[in-house]
């Protein structure tokens, strides 16, 4: 018996304009051609999920920056958007290496993130400019969890018709388009770094927006290339460069800001050995008084100080001091009048 095999959904060889013919073989061949088949498929798309891989990978190590230091949210946020573009590629991939799994696992996993990515975009816009999230930009996080709200099979009246089927979409053009936002600060900014990161956002955020504007029906360039038989994904190669470049800048960020952390450090370790030098640690003996002296400044170091001075005639002069500036400052400006 002879039948024609087809192991994979056609779906990409679509989007590339490439035909896919049946392979026709005897059904004793049917695994050896789905392999072949495979083999071919995923030889064509090498860049295409490389790329993606290397996008999830800096997702983990992004989150392991923001459990170094949980006051840089965007840290947090790029991790979460790399991990859904990289969960929505495992879901692409999985029936071609044959890593079958429950259609309502796979269908989560889609429209959560698809969801879920535009309030992962502009979180991480918003705490990258440290601003608050303007309440217009609410609103496009709440539409793009159209996806979520139809998934479930809630009652929708049928005006939304538009809003069930490109509400997403809209939202995470939207969502892509508020990057163009971080682009004043960074090429304004005179740290070499920034610049790159300017750069990469514009192109992530062009290749990024063009695409979901051809998913709603808008005129928009093509972002797949098919060379020498290989796809060159251009949405993946934008992604995987902005997330180098986010990586090596937050990676220097994170360094200057440690640096700055030890520098603080040395310098109120210095200020407390200046402040325990100018506070008596030996009170003066003076016949019928006692003396008794206790300093504890409110943070780890401060400006007050004191001395004791015995006087002539059995008279004593309690000198107190402040100085109003603070740390090191403190301690050198805290002398005697």
């Amino acid at each position: 018996m002879v039948i024609a095999i087809r192991s994979f959904p056609q779906w990409r060889a679509r989007i590339l304009a490439t035909k896919q013919q049946y392979a026709i073989a005897s059904a004793d061949r049917i695994q050896t051609v789905v392999d072949a088949e495979s083999f071919d498929y995923m030889r064509a798309n090498a860049t295409h999920y490389f790329t993606f891989a290397a996008v999830g990978f800096a997702g983990f190590v992004f989150l392991l920056l923001y459990s170094i230091n949980h006051h840089l949210r965007e840290n947090l946020w790029l991790a979460l958007n790399f991990a859904a573009i990289a969960f929505l590629r495992v879901i692409e991939i999985a029936p071609v290496v044959h890593l079958w799994m429950p259609m309502w696992l796979e269908f989560s996993i889609w429209v959560l993130a698809n969801g879920l990515t535009p309030i992962f975009l502009i979180e991480f816009v918003f705490s990258f400019l440290k601003r608050p999230v303007p309440w217009y930009l609410r609103l496009v996080e709440i539409l793009g969890l159209c996806d979520i709200y139809f998934g479930l099979g809630l009652p929708s009246p049928s005006f939304l018709n538009w809003v069930s089927v490109q509400g997403t979409s809209t939202a995470i053009l939207l969502a892509s388009l508020t990057q163009l936002l971080m682009l004043p600060s960074c090429f304004r900014s005179k740290l070499p770094e920034m610049r790159w990161i300017g750069a990469s956002v514009l192109f992530i955020t062009v290749e990024n927006a063009a695409r979901m504007a051809s998913q709603i029906g808008l005129p928009t360039f093509k972002q797949d290339v098919m060379w020498k038989g290989n796809d060159i994904d251009v949405r993946g190669i934008s992604y995987m460069l902005f997330a180098m470049i986010m990586l090596i800048a937050m990676t220097f960020r994170l360094r200057r800001i440690q640096s700055r952390i030890r520098e603080i450090e040395q310098e109120m370790a210095a200020a407390r050995s200046i402040q325990q030098i100018l506070i008596p640690d030996r009170l003066p003996s003076i016949p019928g008084l006692t003396i008794e002296s206790a300093y504890l400044s409110a943070q780890d170091v401060g400006g007050d100080f004191f001395q004791i001075l015995p006087l002539p005639q059995a008279a004593i002069l309690r000198a107190p001091r402040h100085s109003s500036s603070s740390a090191m400052g403190a301690a050198r400006g805290s002398r005697l009048p």
